[in-house]
C-alpha cells in the first residue's frame, strides 16, 4: 500500500511531466508561428518584388474607394475635362468604373497602336447587362462583339457602303432627298434651333430611308421619324460608359441591387424604342416588295432569294446558311443599326455646318463666291442659278475644305465608340490590363495645335498644300470615323450626305446668327452635348434666302414632295 510520502512524490512527478509538456508545446507553437510569419512576410516581399517589375498601369485622377473614378466620368464638360488630362497625364488616362478600368487615348500615336494595328485584340466592345442584353441592343451591328455574328453583318453592308464606288448607287436617291433641305429650312423662323433640327432629321431619315428600305416618309407626322429620333437619343445617351450604373457595377452585385438603385427603371422604354425602329421601316419595306413597287434598297438587296436555292455556306464558320427567319432578323438589326448610326451622326454635323458659317461669315462668303462660279459660268451671267449637285464639289477645293473642317471641329462622336482589351498589353512601358475599355479622345486630336494652327478657328484653307505645309494639314478623316476593325460602316455615306447638304446650303443661303447672336465666334468644344453623338448644344441662326432663283428652286422641290 503507497505511503503518503510516495504519492506526494507521484503527484510532483505528474505535475513536472505535465509541465514539461505544456512547455514542449508551447515551443512548438511559437516556433510554428514564427515560421508562418516568416514565410508570409517572404510572400510579401516577393510579391513586393513581382510588383516592382511589373509595368505601372497609365497615370489618371486620384481613385475613391469602391466607386473608384465613377464620379470623374462622364464629366459635366467632356472636352474640357479630356484637355485638362491630356496636359496633365499624357497620352494616356486612365479611370475606374467601379471594378472596370477605362483608359483614353489622347494622341493619334495611341490610338492607331492600339486600335488599328492591335485591331485583332481590340475589337470587342463592352458588356452590357442591361441596356444591352435586358433590351435587344445588343443585336445592334455597333454593340456586336467581334465574331461571326458582326463579320455577317459588316458583310451584309459591304456593297453599299464599304466604299466610294459603293455609295454611287446611293447617290440618285440623295440626289432627290438633300435638296428638300431648302423648302425645309425656308420655313424655319430665325432663331428656331429645334424646328431646324427636326427638319434636318426628317430630311437625313428621308435620305437614308429611300437607300436602306427604298420607302418614303409622310411630310408630317410620319411614325418613322419620330421613332428615329427617340431611338437614337435613348443609344447616345445610355451606351456611354457610365450611364447606365447596373452596366458597370460588377454583375456578382447589380443582380442583387433594385433597378431604381442602378439606373435600369427605363429599360422597358428602351426596348420599345429599339422594337419601333426595327419592326416600323421593316414591315413597309416588306410591303412594298410584296406589291412590287419597291425600288433598288439594301433590304430588297438582303432578301433577294439566293441564286441557285439551296443553304449557301457561311464563309466565316462554315456551317449551313441561317434559317430565313434567322437571316430576315439578322437584315433587320443590320438596316437599323445604319439608319441610326447615320441619322445621329449626319444630324450632327449638320447643325455644325450651319453654326459655323453663322460664326464665320467671311468663310461663308469665300466659298458661296467658289461655288457660284461653279454654278455660274462667265459665259452665261445671265442664266438662273441652278441648285447643285454632286459633281459639283469636284471643282470647288474650299468647299471641300470646309466639309473637313465641319467634320473636324464637329467630331461627331467624340470619343468614338468604346472598344475592350482582349488581353494585357504593354504601350510606352505601360501595362493595360485585359478587358480595359478603350476609348479615343478624338475631338482632342482634331484640335490638338501641333497638327491645326489656331485649331478652334474653321479654316477651310488649312488642307491646301503650303510653304509650311507641304502635304496641308492632317486630314480628319483618318480619324473621325473610328479606328481599327469597328470604322463607322458608313463614312462614305455619310462624308457624301455632308457634302451635298453644305453645297446646298452654300448655294441657296445666307446663313447668320438670330437676333442676339455673335459672329466670328466659334462653337467651342464646351457648347457640345455629352454622349456617344454630340450636338450643338444652341443653334441660333437665321436662314435667308441668297435670290428668287433660291424660292423659285424650292417651290420646285416642295411640289414634288409627298405630302
Amino acid at each position: 500500500m503507497p505511503t503518503p510520502q510516495s504519492l506526494l512524490c507521484h503527484r510532483r512527478a505528474s505535475k513536472n511531466t505535465k509541465s514539461n509538456v505544456l512547455t514542449t508545446i508551447r515551443r512548438h507553437i511559437t516556433l510554428s508561428a514564427l515560421i508562418l510569419v516568416a514565410a508570409a512576410a517572404s510572400v510579401i516581399l516577393a510579391l513586393k518584388a513581382l510588383r516592382s517589375r511589373r509595368p505601372p498601369s497609365p497615370p489618371g485622377p486620384n481613385a475613391l474607394p469602391l466607386l473608384r473614378n465613377i464620379l470623374h466620368f462622364p464629366p459635366a464638360n467632356l472636352p474640357l475635362a479630356c484637355a485638362s488630362w491630356a496636359s496633365k497625364y499624357g497620352e494616356l488616362t486612365q479611370l475606374t468604373l467601379f471594378t472596370r478600368p477605362l483608359l483614353i487615348l489622347h494622341t493619334r500615336r495611341a490610338a492607331h497602336a492600339l486600335l488599328t494595328s492591335n485591331a485583332r485584340l481590340s475589337s470587342a466592345r463592352p458588356a452590357l447587362p442591361i441596356f444591352g442584353a435586358r433590351t435587344g441592343w445588343d443585336r445592334m451591328t455597333a454593340l456586336l462583339p467581334h465574331g461571326p455574328a458582326w463579320r455577317t453583318a459588316r458583310r451584309l453592308s459591304a456593297p453599299v457602303l464599304a466604299s466610294r464606288a459603293g455609295v454611287v448607287a446611293c447617290e440618285p436617291a440623295m440626289a432627290v432627298h438633300i435638296p428638300r433641305l431648302v423648302p425645309r429650312f425656308l420655313a424655319c423662323p430665325p432663331g428656331d434651333g429645334d424646328r431646324l433640327r427636326a427638319q434636318t432629321i426628317k430630311t437625313v431619315v428621308g435620305t437614308t430611308l429611300a437607300i436602306l428600305y427604298g420607302v418614303e416618309i409622310r411630310e408630317e407626322g410620319d411614325p418613322i421619324v419620330q421613332a428615329v429620333c427617340v431611338a437614337m437619343t435613348h443609344f447616345s445617351k445610355h451606351f456611354f460608359p457610365g450611364a447606365v450604373l447596373a452596366d458597370w457595377l460588377p454583375h456578382s452585385l447589380s443582380r442583387y441591387l433594385p433597378d431604381r438603385l442602378t439606373g435600369a427603371t427605363n429599360a422597358g422604354q428602351w426596348k420599345a424604342a429599339l422594337d419601333a425602329v426595327l419592326d416600323l421601316p421593316f414591315e413597309r419595306a416588306k410591303a412594298a416588295i410584296a406589291g412590287g413597287t419597291a425600288p433598288p434598297s439594301f433590304i430588297s438587296a438582303c432578301l433577294a432569294p439566293q441564286p441557285g436555292g439551296g443553304a449557301p455556306k457561311e464563309e466565316d464558320t462554315g456551317t449551313d446558311a441561317p434559317s430565313p427567319e434567322e437571316h430576315e432578323q439578322t437584315v433587320k438589326h443590320a438596316a437599323a443599326s445604319l439608319l441610326l448610326g447615320a441619322v445621329d451622326s449626319t444630324l450632327s454635323l449638320v447643325e455644325t455646318l450651319l453654326a459655323l458659317l453663322a460664326a464665320h461669315p467671311s468663310v461663308q462668303r469665300t466659298a458661296q463666291a467658289e461655288l457660284d462660279r461653279v454654278l455660274s459660268p462667265p459665259n452665261s451671267p445671265a442664266a438662273p442659278r441652278r441648285l447643285p449637285v454632286l459633281a459639283d464639289a469636284a471643282a470647288a477645293p474650299y468647299v471641300r475644305g470646309l466639309v473637313l473642317e465641319v467634320l473636324r471641329l464637329g467630331a461627331a462622336l467624340p470619343l468614338g465608340m468604346p472598344h475592350v482589351l482582349a488581353q494585357d498589353t504593354l504601350y510606352d512601358g505601360y501595362l493595360i490590363k485585359r478587358g480595359t475599355t478603350l476609348m479615343a479622345d478624338i475631338r482632342g486630336m482634331l484640335r490638338d495645335p501641333t497638327a491645326y494652327a489656331d485649331p478652334d478657328t474653321c479654316d477651310p484653307a488649312r488642307y491646301a498644300p503650303s510653304a509650311k505645309s507641304p502635304a496641308g494639314a492632317p486630314d480628319p478623316r483618318d480619324v473621325v470615323w473610328g479606328f481599327g476593325k469597328r470604322t463607322c460602316p458608313g463614312l462614305y455615306l455619310g462624308e457624301t450626305c455632308l457634302t451635298l447638304a453644305t453645297l446646298h446650303v452654300l448655294a441657296a443661303f445666307d446663313v447668320r446668327p438670330a437676333a442676339g447672336g455673335c459672329e466670328g465666334v466659334s462653337a467651342p468644344a464646351g457648347e457640345y452635348t455629352t454622349g456617344i453623338v454630340s450636338h450643338p448644344v444652341s443653334l441660333s441662326v437665321a436662314m435667308r434666302p441668297r435670290s428668287e432663283d433660291v424660292l423659285e428652286a424650292a417651290r420646285d422641290i416642295a411640289a414634288r414632295m409627298p405630302k
